[in-house]
């Protein structure tokens, strides 16, 4: 299912589908954001979950221990979900 998402400043906290944004800014596909253990990362899209809007992001240099944990599991390291109370406007 793609959702067309476009986020309205004025309603943070609540938006379309009923979904719930938990962060204080609404970053567009491509920001740049500062995250909360990941260090910088790009956003690629948006995801649901639980009722919950969050963000699939690109880290540009993830934490050494997440990525041999990542690996040692057969998963890829390209890409992380976090919710916006989670990120951080970058600057």
């Amino acid at each position: 299912m793609t959702l067309e998402f476009k986020p309205n400043p004025e309603n943070y906290g609540k938006h379309a589908y009923g979904l719930v944004w938990s962060g204080d800014f609404m970053p567009m596909v491509g920001d740049v954001v500062g995250t909360s253990n990941w260090g910088v990362a790009t956003v690629k899209s948006y995801f649901t979950e639980d009722g919950f809007l969050g963000v699939e992001l690109t880290p540009h240099d993830p934490p050494e221990w997440w990525v041999k944990q990542m690996q040692a599991g057969g998963f890829d390291t390209d890409t992380i979900h976090l919710f916006g109370i989670e990120i951080k406007k970058k600057g």
